[in-house]
């Protein structure tokens, strides 16, 4: 019986130990603690950037995940950390050993969190597809494949899968249904696997290059901030 609580009085005391050592690390481990913190809070900010730099490029193409917003604002909580200033406690009195303990086990909690949202940052978390029509839905549901126009309709689908044609036009009086065909053939291409992306722009007379060049940027998911 006494070996027993002899025992058991010394698994006490050694749990007592190991809880002491784990709180005394915050302070006797107080600047690698901070170093830790900086170092993960760098990698954090690199990439914060790279999600507001996407937010910025998206707007008006993607729809933006409520999961990346929530993940915006609290690495910008961390972000705005400062670890040099010293909180005021005990009526503006505070002692250096026990702020310095207590600033080292909220930077321990503050690194996991960073390194939780470092995991959290993927590349499908910013955005979606924004909600627009696709290209399906934009060719008119008007549109009749009559047999006179079928020999231009495979003529077109031809041209496009020529890979030395790099540029096709349609010539025809106003009304006559060369849109609705360009937007039909395009989706038909993009069902067929045969394209990637189809892209429908209006082009003004003259034409505004920069803003058909901004605008396939946009859709392309493309950053032209570099290029003259």
């Amino acid at each position: 019986m006494a070996s027993f609580l002899l025992d058991l009085a010394k698994d006490e005391v050694q749990s007592f130990v190991n809880q002491v050592k784990n709180e005394a690390q915050f302070l006797c481990c107080f600047n690698s603690y901070v170093e830790n913190f900086e170092q993960k809070k760098n990698i954090l900010v690199a990439k914060h950037k790279d999600v507001k730099r996407k937010f910025q490029k998206g707007k008006g193409v993607y729809s933006f995940k409520f999961e990346a917003q929530q993940w915006e604002s609290e690495a910008d909580d961390i972000i705005h950390i400062d670890t040099k200033i010293k909180k005021k406690l005990f009526f503006g009195w505070c002692p250096n050993c026990w702020w310095k303990y207590r600033r080292g086990k909220e930077l321990s909690e503050k690194t996991r969190h960073i390194e939780k949202l470092l995991e959290r940052c993927n590349s499908d978390i910013v955005a979606g597809p924004a909600n627009v029509l696709d290209i399906k839905h934009l060719c008119s549901q008007g549109f009749i494949r009559f047999e006179s126009r079928e020999s231009n309709f495979q003529d077109l689908l031809k041209a496009l899968q020529d890979e030395n044609c790099n540029m096709v036009g349609l010539k025809g009086m106003g009304g006559s249904g060369k849109t609705s065909m360009a937007k039909t053939v395009g989706h038909t291409l993009k069902e067929s696997k045969l394209i990637d992306e189809f892209i429908f722009l209006v082009v003004s007379q003259p034409p505004d290059f920069k803003r058909i060049r901004g605008e396939l940027a946009k859709r392309l998911d493309l950053n032209l901030d570099e290029v003259k």
